[in-house]
């Protein structure tokens, strides 16, 4: 059975696909970097210029 890790490593993987379909080497669909990880947002990261 899947657990919450899991979870969070497979819609992480689906994210980074929807916005880099051909790939990291190539720009996002949104022409910006993306950052897709798992995890919780924490308040001073979320905010922090990238």
């Amino acid at each position: 059975m899947a657990d919450l890790s899991d979870v969070l490593n497979t819609l992480s993987g689906l994210v980074a696909a929807a916005v880099y379909p051909h790939g990291t080497s190539q720009p996002s669909v949104c022409n910006a970097p993306v950052k897709a990880y798992p995890g919780w947002l924490k308040h001073r990261t979320y905010w922090k210029p990238i």
